[in-house]
C-alpha cells in the first residue's frame, strides 16, 4: 500500500521529465539482460567441455610430456573435473609444472566475506588442488593474496616462480542446439570482443601472467 501510494503520487512528474530515466532503464535493461544470458552461455558451454582427471592423467603417462619446476595457477569458471584450458596447455606445451592449482574466483551476493569463510580446498592429486575463492561484491579480488593464504603444503615458497594461465573464450555459433539464438549471439559476440579483460580486475603481475583466447561454441 505505500509503495502504491508512493507510485501515484509520483505519476504526475513522469511528463515533467520523469520519462527519461524510465527511458533509459529500458535502453540499458536489455543490454544487462543479453550479457547475463550470453556469459551463462559461454560458461555452461566452457563447463561441459571439462574433462575428468583420468583423461589428464593419460595425458601426462605419454611419452614426451615434461613436468617443470614451478606452480601453475589455472583459472576457470569450471566447478569439477580438469578445465578446457588446462589440458590444452598440456596438449599444445607438452609441459606442465610440477604444482598445480585450478582456481575459481566467486562473487558471493554479500558485500564483505570473511578470509576464514572466503576460501575451499580440494586435494585433486598430488601436488594439484582445486581451490574456490569467495568474495564479496565490494572487494577487490587478488589472486596472489589468495594464493599466499593457502596452507603451506599448497603455498609456493617463492611467489615470482608462479605462471597464472587464464582463458578468454571467443564466441562461436554452436552448429546443433546453440545455446543463444542467433539474434541475441551476434550483439553478445560484439560485446564480448570489446569488453575489459578480466585479468585487470583480479591483480594478477602482469609479467607472470599468461592469456589464452579459446573459441568457444555457443
Amino acid at each position: 500500500m505505500v509503495d502504491l501510494s508512493f507510485l501515484t503520487a509520483n505519476l504526475s512528474k513522469v511528463l515533467q521529465g520523469g520519462y527519461i530515466p524510465l527511458l533509459l532503464a529500458a535502453l540499458v535493461y536489455p543490454v544487462m539482460r543479453l550479457w547475463h544470458r550470453g556469459i551463462g552461455a559461454m560458461r555452461e558451454a566452457v563447463n561441459h567441455s571439462a574433462k575428468p582427471l583420468a583423461e589428464l592423467d593419460a595425458m601426462l603417462a605419454k611419452p614426451g610430456i615434461t613436468r617443470v619446476p614451478g606452480t601453475a595457477v589455472f583459472l576457470t569458471h569450471t566447478t569439477q573435473d580438469i578445465p578446457p584450458v588446462l589440458l590444452w596447455h598440456v596438449r599444445q606445451n607438452r609441459a606442465l609444472r610440477e604444482h598445480v592449482i585450478i582456481l575459481r574466483v566467486e562473487i558471493a551476493q554479500v558485500p564483505w566475506v570473511s578470509r576464514e569463510d572466503g576460501m575451499t580446498i580440494e586435494r585433486l592429486a598430488p601436488a594439484m588442488w582445486r581451490i574456490s575463492a569467495l568474495y564479496g561484491f565490494m572487494e577487490s579480488p587478488d589472486v596472489p593474496d589468495t594464493i599466499a593464504r593457502c596452507p603451506e603444503e599448497i603455498r609456493p615458497a617463492d611467489p615470482g616462480d608462479v605462471t597464472y594461465y587464464i582463458e578468454h573464450g571467443s564466441p562461436v555459433p554452436r552448429e546443433d542446439k546453440p545455446r543463444l539464438a542467433a539474434w541475441r549471439r551476434r550483439p553478445f559476440t560484439f560485446m564480448a570482443r570489446n569488453s575489459d579483460r578480466i585479468s585487470r580486475h583480479l591483480n594478477l603481475p602482469p609479467e607472470q601472467t599468461v592469456e589464452i583466447e579459446r573459441a568457444v561454441a555457443i
